[in-house]
This record gives C-alpha cells, structure tokens and sequence, in this order.
C-alpha cells in the first residue's frame, strides 16, 4: 500500500506490517504487550487467508488531540479494522526516502 502525504512525500506499507502493528487495543495487553506473533499472522494467511486486508480507507479520526488527525483504516478478511493515525504511520514508516547522494554516469 502507498500513502501520500500532504507534501508530497509517498511511503509504502506491506500489509502484513500493518496488521503486525496494528494499535488497537484489542491486539495489545494493558502493560503494551502484544497478544499474537508475527508468526501467527504469517501462518493465519497461509492457512485461511484470515489475516488478509479486504479494503483501505482514509478518513479524520474521532477523539482529541492526534486522535482527531487523518487516519488510514484497514478492514481485514477476520472482521478486524485497524485505524493508523498518518502522524503515526509517517513516524514509523520503515521504506525511507533515499537521502545519498546520487551521481550521474561517467562519459
């Protein structure tokens, strides 16, 4: 999945990261562990297809503060939604823009 955020930037997520970190409370115990593994996810996938995303969305989060910011929501194949705050998403993003510098061909 591609995002592209208001300044243009665009960052990719792979769904498999997206649901491995997915915030909701329902995935992770009061002291911010998690309640499956990648492991699981990978296996739900190959044997079900259970752990597939089915639909994404954008739309402005409900609550104060950065929960009221832009959100991406991801419906999956098990009924589950994930909501990823952009702030969020952007912070953690993993597929970084390629800062060295670039030289061209030698003649």
């Amino acid at each position: 999945l591609a995002v592209e955020f208001d300044d243009g930037l665009v960052q990719r997520y792979h769904w498999l990261w997206l649901r491995d970190n997915c915030p909701h409370e329902s995935q992770i115990t009061t002291n911010g562990q998690r309640l499956f593994e990648t492991a699981d996810l990978v296996r739900a996938h190959r044997d079900a297809r259970v752990a597939e995303p089915v639909s994404f969305s954008m739309k402005m989060g409900t609550g104060s503060d950065w929960n009221a910011d832009w959100h991406l929501y991801v419906s999956w194949r098990d009924g589950h939604t994930s909501a990823f705050p952009l702030v969020w998403l952007r912070s953690h993003a993993y597929d970084k823009p390629d800062v060295a510098p670039h030289f061209g061909a030698a003649a």
